[in-house]
């Protein structure tokens, strides 16, 4: 398959941002894209090389922007600790479908394209003057994508109030499998039902005041995923926001052993009760 270079977005400022390469046919998703082997070469060994370089231009795209565009209190990934080699926008990232991207400025995509380019749209949608700013599009540019770049459930009409599909799968590649602390036993279906079920986590997601115990309730102010209204971390209470804080803070420290744990239904002793 022909593949060529293209610009993914513009508006960063003064910024360099690298380009990254585009199929030249619609591509749904990182893992639906099938680009042939190149001509003499080892068959199956070109597209996963192709597909890699693919995914790692688009994500340093990405990251350049929504960590240029979303900083401070709007802050969707966490820096990395000193010494510590992972990136973690990076490294999420790579769990993101690449999709479609829609050019900005655009039409906003489409409710649904829970994407890599429906997110990069509204990371550059955070600068437009009127446009909402970065208290609305910088949640939609995150690692959730918030209620707009979202999966919908078979037989609703919007996307889902808690976006626990991009938590899970982030949470399953970070924290799962044999890692240190892992949690959901590696089970896609299973930590979505424990996330969404009525007795899940409280996303904290608009202006809104919501209910995280008997008679507790926590004032969402303007939604931030990783802080909230006054810039306090959400490492504590027990919501969907503490358990991405924790979730990231491990890739920021590497310490996978600690923090992924509190990544887990019961919080691990660090998502419970109300945030202060």
């Amino acid at each position: 398959m022909v593949i060529r270079r293209l610009l993914f977005g513009a508006g960063v400022g003064a910024m360099a941002l690298g380009g990254v390469l585009l199929a030249c046919n619609a591509i749904l998703g990182i893992g639906s894209a099938s680009p042939e082997p190149d001509a003499g070469g080892e068959a199956g060994a070109a597209p996963a090389t192709e597909l890699a370089k693919f995914q790692q231009d688009a994500c340093a795209t990405y990251c350049a922007v929504v960590e240029k565009n979303c900083s401070g209190p709007y802050l969707e990934y966490l820096a990395r600790d000193p010494g510590n080699p992972g990136d973690v926008c990076m490294t999420l990232c790579q769990q993101i479908p690449v999709g479609d991207y829609q050019p900005f400025p655009g039409k906003e995509p489409a409710p649904g394209q829970d994407t890599l380019g429906c997110r990069l749209w509204h990371a550059h949608k955070v600068l437009e003057d009127g446009g909402g700013g970065p208290e609305l599009h910088c949640r939609h540019a995150g690692p959730l994508g918030s209620e707009a770049c979202c999966s919908i459930p078979d037989g609703a009409i919007g996307c889902a109030p808690i976006p626990c599909t991009p938590f899970c799968r982030l949470d399953l590649a970070a924290c799962g499998g044999d890692r240190p602390g892992a949690v959901y036993g590696n089970v896609q279906g299973y930590c979505e039902s424990v996330c969404s079920s009525g007795a899940g986590f409280p996303y904290v997601a608009g202006d809104q005041s919501i209910s995280v115990g008997a008679g507790i309730s926590v004032d969402g102010g303007t939604s931030f995923d990783l802080v909230d209204e006054n810039g306090r971390a959400w490492e504590s209470g027990d919501t969907l926001n503490c358990r991405l804080w924790h979730l990231e803070k491990a890739l920021a420290t590497g310490n996978l052993a600690f923090h992924c744990p509190h990544t887990d239904q019961d919080g691990g002793g660090a998502c419970v009760g109300a945030h202060p």
